[in-house]
């Protein structure tokens, strides 16, 4: 879709002709564009040269599709009768069919509707003698406020709805733009109609291009997923500073457009969420990226996107994670023999395998787990886990639950002791555990975790607020990066209540500080808003402290449990508190250093 400059927004309105049979995966791509850069002669050349055979196809006011290019054929049209019956013979004759067609409306304060509601329904006649192809209508729109524009998407929605009504078709809509990436404008136009006659068609990497940090993506993923009808695919690759931070819409975007495979979105983990929400048809390409590239890289690339978008729905029909080509452990190690399959477990199963201890994999974004036996006569067997996380700073997250031990130089980061060895690369966290340890064995042990780890795809990225902890007097052994309620009760625990409101969007470290006078905790948690951090800052001070909080930016010291301090302090979205204070000086600079780095940069 076209860019959309700060005085302008799009919505993307797609009409399903049709209720159809229960579809399976599928994987299409934009036409024109997309596919012409190839420098091939024909559109169906090109679906051809990257293994397609859908493909979203854009109609212009007059009912012409040039976007269906082919050399020495004047555009494609569903403009008469006779026109949509070649279009039809020829999507025969090429075995291609039509994802969606595309039909671009603009909303205009000064002008109705009414125009572009009847072109759509001459599209949607059309398009009954297509295969009943989806119909996307991004809407283009000026300035309106939220309210405005909420009521007047919604009065065309509803339009929209009484064709698909008529026609038997369902209608979604694209989150796009200024308006469509915010829940509380692009949650209100579906909620106005039936579901089955409108719902959405999901750009997650929109929300991402929209300025949302990368975790908060997810959470709106799955909150729309029950909406979802149709879905587009692409990829970013921002800078590491910038992915987990609030951006302003758009920034630089096409500098960073990224391949489907080595962006920042996971999109095994969006299409996972799709799956589970019931959703079974077309991830439609639309790679920015490939104007980086000349003619045989836009094929490459192309290639690569499909065949990823497949790798990822065969996991899913398999029923489970599928980690082929990722997780590969040595055969045969000094002797010992691997098991030729491993067990998986995922989200389903997870209990089965572990019981209780799965609530820590989960509240670590879990995705799934292979599990490797190793056998050698008159030796302890050896088992290897591989869990695969949402990303690397959850993986990272699983090592610092146990960190004693000592370092082995192996993944990015490793810990071993009496016949466990613990690593974390990308995002997998792997443990390797020989019971009983004999010599022999912690030397198997090592070589399968420097032979694993070697392969492990994907960068390993420390959670920011790890990397920014003061220096000065931490230890490495106590860091604990985590997000929930039950995994700092494991720490270090508070309350029985939910005090600091701990959720899947906080973000949470807590480490173990040497001081003049002793030895201090430091806690720093940042909230997805300022507002969640207040209502943190408040419960506190309420729960723990029987005390009114102080304004922000104020350090607060209190003496408690006989000798020791407490002081916290509120920065926006960020709440720090250092515990177990001996000396209310000591305790009060830990908080300034840590004031200094996490908040000012250091």
């Amino acid at each position: 879709m076209p860019r959309i400059l700060a005085a302008m927004c799009m919505m993307v309105l797609c009409i399903a002709l049709g209720p159809e049979k229960a579809r399976c995966w599928d994987v299409a791509c934009r036409d024109g564009g997309y596919l012409k850069g190839m420098g091939l002669s024909d559109v169906w050349a090109a679906m051809d040269a990257i293994g397609i055979s859908r493909v979203e196809v854009k109609v212009q006011d007059d009912l012409f599709c040039p976007g269906l290019f082919e050399a020495g054929v004047g555009p494609c049209r569903i403009d008469t009768p006779q026109a949509i019956q070649q279009l039809r013979a020829k999507l025969a004759e090429k075995k291609k069919s039509i994802a969606p067609l595309c039909a671009v409306v603009r909303l205009e304060r000064e002008k109705s509707d009414e125009d572009s509601v009847e072109w759509i329904e001459k599209i949607a006649a059309a398009a009954s003698g297509l295969g009943r192809p989806i119909i996307m209508v991004p809407v283009v729109a000026s300035v309106f406020s939220d309210d405005e524009f909420v009521a007047r998407a919604t009065a065309l929605a509803k339009k929209l709805a009484e064709i698909a009504q008529r026609y038997g078709l369902q209608i979604t809509l694209e989150n796009l733009g200024h308006y469509w990436n915010r829940k509380e404008i692009l949650e209100p136009v579906p909620k106005a109609v039936p579901t089955d006659r409108v719902g959405l068609a999901l750009d997650i990497t929109n929300m991402y291009w929209f300025g949302h940090p990368l975790g908060r993506i997810y959470d709106l993923a799955e909150t729309f997923a029950p909406y979802v009808r149709y879905v587009h695919v692409k990829n970013v690759n921002y800078p590491d500073e910038k992915r987990e931070v609030q951006r302003p819409e758009g920034w630089e975007y096409g500098k960073y457009a990224a391949p489907v495979r080595d962006g920042d979105v996971d999109f095994r983990r969006v299409i996972s969420s799709l799956s589970k929400a019931g959703y079974r048809g077309d991830l439609t390409l639309e790679d920015d990226s490939l104007r980086k590239f000349d003619a045989a890289g836009q094929k490459k690339i192309l290639r690569e996107d499909v065949q990823f978008l497949r790798e990822i729905t065969a996991e899913i029909e398999r029923g489970g994670l599928n980690m082929a080509g990722k997780v590969s452990p040595p055969k045969i190690v000094d002797g010992w023999i691997r098991s030729q399959r491993p067990k998986k477990v995922d989200r389903r199963n997870i209990f089965d395998y572990m019981d209780g201890a799965g609530e820590l994999y989960l509240a670590y974004s879990f995705i799934g787990l292979e599990v490797w036996t190793y056998r050698k006569p008159d030796e302890p067997d050896i088992l290897l886990e591989a869990y695969e996380m949402a990303d690397s700073t959850e993986a990272f997250g699983v090592l610092s639950f146990d960190l004693s031990g000592e370092g082995v130089e192996i993944g990015e980061k490793s810990a071993y002791a009496a016949g466990l060895l613990r690593f974390w690369k990308g995002k997998f966290f792997v443990r390797v555990l020989a019971d009983p340890e004999t010599p022999s064995s912690k030397k198997a042990v090592m070589k399968i975790g420097k032979e694993l780890a070697a392969g492990l795809p994907g960068k390993s990225l420390m959670p920011q607020l790890v990397g920014k902890l003061p220096e000065k007097g931490l230890l490495r052994g106590s860091i604990h990066y985590f997000h929930k309620k039950v995994c700092l009760d494991y720490f270090y625990y508070l309350a029985e209540e939910n005090i600091l409101q701990l959720d899947e969007k906080t973000n949470a470290v807590i480490a173990d500080y040497r001081t003049p006078s002793g030895q201090s905790k430091l806690l720093a948690v940042e909230y997805a808003s300022e507002a969640a951090s207040l209502k943190a800052w408040e419960s506190f001070h309420a729960s723990y402290l029987n005390q009114e909080p102080p304004g922000s930016s104020v350090t607060d010291s209190r003496k408690i449990e006989g000798e020791q301090w407490v002081c916290s302090r509120r920065e926006a979205k960020l709440l720090l508190i250092a515990f177990e204070g001996k000396d209310q000086k000591d305790c009060e600079e830990l908080l300034r250093q840590a004031t200094e780095n996490l908040v000012r940069g250091g």
